[in-house]
């Protein structure tokens, strides 16, 4: 993720004290009512088509992966959907951050813009996981897609980065599903990241205390995921290959 966000983020971020993960984490909901039925993420053979005049051979490759992969999983358990969906994209994404892929500061990709290209940063990895995630059944009250610090260890360095997060229940630690360290790790193992708030399709949460946090507006005020959602809206989710 770049390290400058929507100024609504930046300002809320620059007021928060830094919280340990749990529901002391701001819940911050990124997607709007629009995924609350989940959008189209199953694609038909004219959809990947297009997306491979647009993007190539190897983009059709990865999107029929994809497919498969979204196919074949909706009868697994929990966890093993969470493995199977954090490395599939971990395994078929490579990073890229915003100015050398798209030549701007901040850009959120839809899944098909992010196979498509076969790059992008860390939400594209995170929006792409939360949309195959609820494809696959999971509840949107257990998805969170967290913003945090990440801090390298034994080093200064601190950058802004997002990961997704499942809850089995909202009393109980949260796993991390990140493109940094690609392994599956409740968030305690993750001493590296510091919550500064989390979004699924619900609303939008400010941390209070140590409860769930007080609801602090509509996701329309993420620019940048409701361009996300008009890409998705006009042709499903391939409006980005449009």
């Amino acid at each position: 993720m770049s390290k400058t966000v929507a100024p609504f983020l930046r300002s809320l971020a620059k007021r928060l004290i830094p919280l340990r993960w749990g529901l002391a984490s701001l819940s911050l909901v990124l997607l709007g009512g629009v995924l609350a039925n989940t959008p189209g993420v199953v694609l038909t053979p004219e959809q990947i088509s297009q997306a491979g005049t647009k993007y190539g051979e190897t983009a059709v490759k990865r999107l029929n992966a994809w497919q498969e992969l979204i196919k074949n999983s909706k009868d697994k358990d929990v966890m093993e959907k969470l493995n199977l969906v954090n490395d599939f994209f971990n395994g078929s994404i490579r990073y890229a951050n915003d100015i050398n892929h798209w030549g701007v500061k901040d850009y959120w990709a839809t899944p098909v813009e992010t196979l498509g290209t076969g790059k992008g940063d860390c939400e594209d990895y995170a929006i792409a996981k939360y949309l195959s995630l609820r494809e696959l059944g999971l509840a949107d009250e257990n998805l969170r897609i967290s913003y945090v610090k990440y801090r390298k260890k034994g080093t200064a360095y601190e950058e802004a980065h997002m990961v997704l997060s499942y809850y089995e229940s909202l009393n109980k630690e949260p796993y991390i599903l990140d493109n940094i360290n690609k392994s599956l790790l409740k968030a305690s193992a993750r001493t590296d990241l510091i919550p500064v708030y989390s979004f699924n399709a619900d609303g939008l949460w400010v941390a209070k205390g140590g409860g769930a946090g007080q609801k602090a507006g509509s996701s329309s005020r993420l620019k940048a995921w409701n361009s996300v959602r008009e890409k998705m809206a006009g042709n499903g989710q391939l409006a980005a290959a449009d």
